[in-house]
C-alpha cells in the first residue's frame, strides 16, 4: 500500500490519528496531537505545543518548534526534539529506537541511542555561514571528556571562532562555550580574523587540558594553544607556531601521558609547513606554555603534498606520526594515487625514521562533499596503534568508499587494510571523514563513527547523509552492527559551502570515557530561510 499523506494546514489547535495504512501526517502550526498508524509512519510536528505518538511500525516523529511531547511506539523508532529552542519530552517505546535532542530536553531511559546538541554558532560576522558549527575533535580522561570545533564556518577557509563542550561525568551533562582572546569575534577579542582545525589533547604530568587551533589572517597564519585546569575556563592562547617564514596547516597534538615513559610530560605538535613541504613536530614540557623550535619531522617529497600529521604516543614513549601523501599536490587532485604513510622517533621526537608506507589509498570522490582522506590514528593501552581512512578497494571497480583500518605494534610493520562494516558492501552506500577512538586503558577496542551518503542521491536537497557508529572488541577482527546517530538523514544544501564541497568536516570525533565510546559529530537540519541549523552532537547513550 502507498504511504498516505495527511497535511493539517490550520493553525488551530486539532488531533490527527492516521488509519490502517502507512502516512505521513503534518500538524498545523498550532497545537496538536498526531498519532500514527500501525504501520511506519513519519508525523512532523510543526510549531506549536505538539505530541506526537507512533503506534506500530518503526515510526519518524519530528516534534518541530515548540515544547513538545514525543512518544515512541513497539517498533525501532526516530525521535527528533533537537534544535528547536523549546524543553522537550521524549519518551521512547519497546523496539530499539534513536532520540536527537537538546541538552535541556527530557529523554527517557528506555531511548536505547541518544544523541545530544552540546552547542550553537553564537557569531554574526559577515563572513561567517552562521549557525554552523563543523569538524569536532576530543579527548577523554577519567569522567571527563572535552570536544572543540569550528563555530561560523566561513567559505574561504576557516571559522568566526573555536567552541568546546565539556562534561565530566561521561557524557550525561555538558558545559559549552567558545575560546576567548582567538578571533576578533571572540569575547574578549583576538586579532585574528578566523581560525580552524581545532584539535583536543591533555598533559597529565601538568594537569593540563590543550586545544590547538590554527590562526588566519591575510598575512600570517600561526599555531595557537589555549590552556585549562578544568576544561571549561580557558586561558588566552599562546603561540605556539608562528614564523614568519612558515605557514601553517593541519596542526596535532598528542601528549605523552605513559607512567613509564621516559619522556612523560613531552607534548608533541605536529603541523604541515605549506612553504617548505614538510611536516614540522614541536616539543613543549611545561603544559603547553612554550614550544620548541621545529624539527623537521617528514621532509618534502617528490611523490606528493603531505598533510593531516595525527602524533601518537605509543606506552613507551615511542612518537609515531601517521599522514596522508597526496600526490598531484592536493588531497582532491587524484584520490586514489595517495598513500597513508608514517614515521617514528624513539628519543622524544628529536629524530625521525624515513617515511614507512602504510598503506596506498585507494579513493574515490565523495559527491558534492569535503571530505579528504586524511587519517586518524590512536593506540590501545598494550601499544598497538590503529589507523583509519576512506578507501574503495573492497567495492567492485572501486566505485564506493568505505572506512578501512590497518594496525602496527612498532609504527614500522603495518597489516594490511581491512574493511569496517558501516555499510552493506553491496549497497550504493559510500562511507567518509572517519574518527577512530581506542581505550586507552585495554587492549583491542576501538570505535569508529563516519558519515555516509549513497551514491544515488544525486541531487543536494536530497536527504541521504547519516552519521553511523561501529566498534569492535578484539582488534578489529569483528565489529557490531553498525548503530544510525541522527534522525533525519542530512542533504548537502543543509551544509555550510568551503568551495572545495559542502563542509562537515576534514575530521570527526570519538573518545573513550570510562571504557564507553562516545562518538561527537556535525548534524544538520534544513536551513530556516537564510540560517542554516548545523551544530555538534554527541552520543553518550549507544544501543
Amino acid at each position: 500500500m502507498p504511504r498516505r499523506v495527511l497535511v493539517l494546514a490550520a493553525s488551530a489547535a486539532l488531533v490527527a490519528v492516521g488509519a490502517a495504512g502507512a502516512a505521513t501526517i503534518r500538524g498545523t502550526l498550532g497545537p496538536d496531537r498526531l498519532v500514527g498508524t500501525a504501520a511506519p509512519d513519519v508525523i512532523f510536528g510543526r510549531a506549536g505545543a505538539d505530541t506526537l505518538e507512533g503506534r506500530g511500525a518503526a515510526d519518524l516523529l519530528d516534534g518541530g518548534p515548540g515544547r513538545d511531547l514525543l512518544v515512541g511506539g513497539p517498533g525501532d523508532d526516530r525521535l527528533a526534539a533537537a534544535y528547536d529552542g523549546a524543553r522537550d519530552t521524549v519518551r521512547c517505546g519497546a523496539g530499539r529506537d534513536l532520540a536527537v535532542a537538546d541538552l535541556e530536553d527530557a529523554v527517557g531511559a528506555s531511548c536505547e541511542t541518544v544523541s545530544r546538541r552540546l552547542s550553537r554558532d553564537p557569531f554574526t560576522g559577515e563572513d561567517g555561514q552562521h549557525q554552523t558549527e563543523v569538524e569536532p575533535s576530543s579527548f577523554a580522561v577519567g569522567s571527563t571528556l572535552v570536544t572543540a570545533f569550528q563555530a561560523g564556518r566561513m567559505v574561504d577557509g576557516g571559522a568566526s571562532g573555536i567552541g568546546f563542550a565539556t562534561s565530566k561525568d561521561a557524557g550525561a551533562h555538558w558545559r559549552s562555550g567558545f575560546l576567548p582572546s582567538l578571533t576578533t569575534e571572540s569575547r574578549p577579542a583576538g586579532d585574528s580574523p578566523s581560525a580552524s582545525d581545532p584539535v583536543v589533547a591533555y598533559d597529565a604530568q601538568h594537569g593540563t587540558w590543550l586545544i590547538g587551533t590554527v590562526a588566519e589572517s591575510e598575512i600570517r597564519v600561526r599555531t595557537l594553544v589555549s590552556r585549562s585546569r578544568d576544561g571549561v575556563t580557558w586561558s588566552a592562547p599562546v603561540v605556539a607556531a608562528g614564523d614568519p617564514s612558515e605557514d601553517d596547516d593541519k596542526e596535532w597534538i598528542a601528549c605523552d601521558n605513559g607512567s613509564l615513559s621516559p619522556f612523560r610530560g613531552h607534548c608533541y605538535l605536529s603541523y604541515l609547513d605549506v612553504r617548505s613541504s614538510t611536516i614540522r613536530t614541536r616539543l613543549s614540557t611545561n603544559g603547553g606554555l612554550t614550544w620548541s623550535t621545529p624539527t623537521v619531522s617528514v621532509p618534502d617529497s617528490d611523490l606528493g603534498f603531505e598533510n593531516g600529521a595525527q602524533p601518537v604516543v605509543q606506552p613507551d614513549g615511542t612518537l609515531v606520526i601517521v599522514f596522508d601523501l597526496a600526490a598531484g599536490g592536493s588531497h582532491y587532485a587524484d584520490p586514489a594515487a595517495n598513500q597513508i604513510q608514517a614515521v617514528r622517533s624513539t628519543d622524544g621526537g628529536r629524530t625521525f625514521s624515513p617515511p614507512i608506507t602504510v598503506a596506498r589509498v585507494l579513493a574515490e570522490d565523495v559527491r558534492g562533499i569535503r571530505a579528504p582522506t586524511l587519517p586518524g590514528a590512536a593506540a590501545d593501552a598494550g601499544g598497538t596503534i590503529y589507523v583509519v581512512w576512506g578507501d574503495c578497494r573492497f567495492r567492485q571497480d572501486c566505485s564506493d568508499d568505505d572506512i578501512v583500518v590497518s594496525h602496527s605494534r612498532d609504527g614500522l610493520a603495518w597489516t594490511p587494510a581491512e574493511r569496517v562494516p558501516l555499510v552493506d558492501q553491496g549497497s550504493d552506500q559510500q562511507a567518509f571523514v572517519a574518527g577512530l577512538g581506542v581505550d586507552p586503558n585495554a587492549t583491542g577496542r576501538l570505535a569508529v563513527v563516519a558519515y555516509t551518503q549513497p551514491e544515488s542521491c544525486s541531487s543536494e536537497t536530497c536527504h541521504g547523509i547519516d552519521a553511523v557508529f561501529a566498534s569492535s572488541r578484539n582488534g578489529g577482527r569483528a565489529w557490531t552492527a553498525a548503530r544510525r546517530l541522527d534522525a533525519e538523514p542530512m542533504a548537502i544544501s543543509s551544509l555550510p559551502d568551503t568551495g572545495l564541497g559542502a563542509m562537515l568536516g576534514d575530521y570527526v570525533a570519538m573518545s573513550y570515557v570510562r571504557g564507553k565510546p562516545i562518538p561527537v559529530f556535525a548534524l544538520a537540519l534544513d536551513p530556516l530561510g537564510e540560517r542554516f541549523r548545523e551544530a555538534i552532537y554527541a552520543s553518550p547513550r549507544i544501543g
